[in-house]
């Protein structure tokens, strides 16, 4: 271990917050299973119904956190990183479609339901759902990059939230959720080993315009969750979305143009 990495991780253990994500959302997960037995299909309805309406909750409230700042010296709010917003969404939907990135996540999904869930139906929608939900917004990113620095406090709260919806999607969605805990891991884990080299280039800005688009793709899963539109909004295709604001921040250190 280089002296520069040692002084940021310091004594602490590296990686414990991404693993103890990982263990609860198993965790959560297998509880849901056995509870799935005993539950009323209207109360599951009713459940799937609720934690769609906190889903949009969750996603509005990380947008507007993101969209809206206080204006100096005056009442009210002022509006931010609307232009960057619609560009991380054009952008890395376009990415995620390049990269086919909905079939790829099905075909993972069903090679696992083939594997250990005979088939099922909501197989892949858990897998999806749920590795959306644990993989996008600010503590994911936040967390794992202070997970890096030896700071697993962040993701230990992550947890214990990842844990409790793993137990209500997984009775609702079924096996699948407990699978998610893979890309999670490996989610988490690549931005924890690269935070130390990625630090000194991630501003503030650049932080607050990943957790703003990942907030809009939430609200597309709560959408979906609801059953709202027309057809399901492919969240999975999204995801790149996210990462978009990194392109943003390297044309900012090339041309001193800020996109906000």
């Amino acid at each position: 271990m280089t002296p520069a990495i040692s002084h940021y991780i310091g004594d602490q253990m590296l990686g414990l917050g991404t693993a103890a994500n990982c263990a609860a959302i198993i965790a959560g997960g297998s509880a849901g299973l056995l509870i799935k037995k005993g539950v009323p299909e209207d109360l599951e309805r009713r459940v799937r119904d609720g934690l769609g309406v906190a889903v949009i909750l969750i996603g509005v409230s990380g947008a507007l956190q993101g969209v809206l700042q206080t204006a100096g010296g005056q009442a009210g709010l002022n509006r931010v990183n609307l232009l960057a917003l619609t560009l991380s969404i054009i952008i890395g939907t376009a990415i995620g479609w390049l990269l086919k990135l909905e079939k790829r996540f099905d075909a993972f999904g069903g090679m696992l339901s083939d594997r250990f869930a005979r088939g099922s139906s909501k197989f892949s929608e858990g897998f999806v759902t749920a590795a959306v939900i644990y993989c996008v917004g600010a503590m994911a990113i936040l967390g794992a990059m202070d997970d890096g620095l030896g700071k697993p406090e962040t993701l230990l709260v992550k947890a214990v939230l990842d844990g409790v919806m793993s137990v209500v999607l997984a009775s609702s969605l079924g096996a699948g959720v407990i699978f998610s805990a893979i890309p999670v891991g490996v989610y988490q884990g690549l931005i924890m080993l690269t935070a130390v080299f990625l630090r000194p280039f991630a501003s503030a800005e650049l932080l607050a315009q990943m957790s703003l688009a990942g907030s809009a793709v939430i609200m597309c899963i709560g959408f979906n969750l609801l059953e709202l539109s027309g057809k399901k909004i492919s969240v999975a295709t999204m995801l790149p979305a996210t990462f978009t604001p990194i392109l943003f921040e390297i044309m900012y250190h090339f041309t001193g143009f800020r996109i906000s």
